[in-house]
């Protein structure tokens, strides 16, 4: 994969990685453990680059584009689990069907899921001065909530490496106002979707239909790492949300590469972004600026090539990848719960791109 890197990309980087532990045996007693997906970058896409037809990739930082290529992952499972393909990967299959309902796949028993991110997302889990980070492991949660502004959902600014808080009584984006320049692009936080990825599951929307929510084991951070900020940030701030089966509030194993001092690093980060997952032979390079490939085109992470894969299973696939995600009700109804919750506990607003 090295070799297919350009040299364009070199300098400081955010990487993410969702990693496989395979405890099945399989005649033997050992553990396997296997990268699924990598991404790097720190870039969200400028206003006037956007596409509301799901061509460009909004959000390029690392962690996010590390979890699309998990789906893509996810959508190759899929297909071996209902014999459109062949495995051919160094494991056994590692969806199985649901006993509880028929229709759906689960995550195999003895099946892991780990993400590592380099350092920590940006938002809420960052809000520290980095003389307070740690390498100091706590075996449970003991999520720190010492102001008012901490727990708070906060957004990403257009142009900019750093986030603010969100307000409910902040006006939606529209596509004339970011056309015009009259708003500024608004993308949430990583640590809030990280945080929502404990809530609504890995899988996202669309794989919702085929697969029971899938949660991650545990999050282990390369630098930058404070026990009770990560805590609160990930999941520990929506302690009480009363969600319904099969969806529930995920509190994964928290810790930290030991030894790896934090240190403030002045500079911007490269703004290209590199995806990969499991069966690539490739990494794919994009403009993170730009939300794109080279020469314009589309990233196969995007929200069109997410819903080509859809339709290879639902031939009631509806043309708009929106209007397909609001008819599946289940991950829809929690969703609203999810919103519902954050919205009484005074922690922001969720802000959503317009679309068509």
């Amino acid at each position: 994969l090295a070799a297919t890197v350009h040299h364009s990309t070199v300098g400081r980087k955010v990487i993410s990685v969702f990693i496989l532990e395979d405890t099945r045996t399989c005649g033997t007693a050992s553990t396997m453990w296997c990268p699924l997906s990598l991404g790097t970058g720190n870039r969200t896409v400028n206003g006037e680059n956007i596409n509301f037809e799901g061509k460009t990739v909004n959000d390029s930082h690392a962690e996010i584009t590390a979890r699309r290529g998990f789906r893509r992952f996810l959508w190759k499972q899929l297909k071996i689990a209902t014999d459109k393909e062949r495995n051919v990967f160094p494991f056994e299959p590692i969806l199985a069907r649901c006993p509880l309902d028929s229709e759906k796949m689960l995550l195999c028993e003895g099946v892991k899921i780990h993400l590592f991110i380099s350092t920590a997302p940006c938002g809420d889990s960052a809000i520290f001065p980095i003389s307070e980070a740690t390498d100091s492991i706590v075996s449970t949660h003991q999520p720190l909530m010492e102001n008012e502004k901490q727990g708070l959902l906060r957004s990403k600014m257009e142009s900019g490496q750093g986030t603010n808080p969100t307000v409910m009584s902040e006006d939606p984006l529209t596509i004339d106002g970011l056309m015009m320049g009259d708003q500024r692009l608004k993308t949430m936080s990583c640590s809030d979707k990280v945080s929502r990825w404990n809530v609504l599951g890995l899988q996202g929307c669309l794989l919702s239909r085929y697969i029971r929510p899938i949660y991650m084991s545990s999050l282990t951070l390369g630098c930058l790492y404070h026990h009770g900020h990560l805590a609160r940030a990930v999941c520990c701030r929506y302690t009480g949300i009363p969600l319904t089966l099969p969806y529930k509030l995920n509190h994964p194993q928290l810790g930290c590469v030991p030894g790896q001092e934090a240190q403030r690093e002045l500079g911007k980060t490269n703004e290209m972004s590199m995806n990969w997952c499991l069966g690539d032979e490739r990494v794919e390079m994009l403009d993170g600026c730009r939300g794109r490939c080279a020469k314009g085109i589309v990233s196969r992470i995007a929200r069109q090539s997410i819903l080509e894969e859809y339709r290879e299973f639902a031939e009631d696939c509806a043309s708009d990848y929106c209007d397909v995600k609001l008819k599946l009700s289940e991950y829809q109804e929690a969703k609203v719960v999810y919103n519902k919750f954050v919205a009484e506990k005074n922690y922001g607003k969720w802000i959503s791109k317009p679309a068509f």
